[in-house]
């Protein structure tokens, strides 16, 4: 909502495509949710800029080589005994410049064109180990921001004069807003 709430050209896309797929006023079913191309596009930048789980911990179960990271400059394979832990953080993965330019920016039409890789886009994490509420999480997140952008046109973000600029992160086990985030919906201008 805080991405949303600065963006209006983007509200007014995400609208006209929920007011174009649903009745009016109507409930949504799985299939409109999923063919809706914008509301997955919002949903994968939020979840890009903003994953759930900003950090892991998994353990190697067999001695293994990663492909960079070792030798004096990091561009060497490093070598991961068995039993080691490995941290990494998908805050950090998902935001890599060499992916994407502008990876701080919230750009839901880079979803028209850019097909991450394996890896590349992991909010759930991935493999053996994907969260198995995925996809009650998506369906849950498209059905909120259908409800609500169906009965309001605008969301404005509402500041204070002590809030920062941009936007303070916190995280923990989970990742969360570092100071409240206030948006206003209306209808009109």
């Amino acid at each position: 909502m805080y991405e949303l709430s600065r963006r209006p050209e983007v509200v007014r896309r995400l609208r006209a495509e929920i007011l174009e797929t649903l009745p009016a006023g109507g409930q949504s079913t799985y299939a409109q949710l999923k063919s809706m191309s914008c509301l997955e596009a919002i949903i994968n930048e939020a979840l890009r800029l903003y994953p759930a789980v900003p950090c892991n911990v998994r353990v190697a179960l067999s001695d293994t080589a990663l492909p960079r990271g070792g030798g004096k400059h990091g561009d060497e394979p490093l070598g991961v005994p068995a039993g080691t832990r490995v941290a990494y953080s998908t805050l950090v993965m998902q935001r890599r410049r060499d992916l994407c330019p502008d990876a701080e920016e919230f750009r839901p039409e880079r979803w028209e064109h850019w097909r991450p890789k394996s890896h590349e886009f992991i909010p759930f994490n991935s493999g053996p180990r994907l969260c198995i509420g995925r996809r009650f999480a998506l369906v849950q997140m498209a059905y909120v921001l259908c409800r609500i952008f169906q009965h309001y046109e605008t969301a404005t973000s509402v500041s204070r004069a002590d809030d920062t600029e941009d936007h303070l992160l916190r995280a923990d086990i989970v990742l969360s807003p570092g100071q409240e985030v206030r948006v206003l919906f209306g209808n009109g201008e």
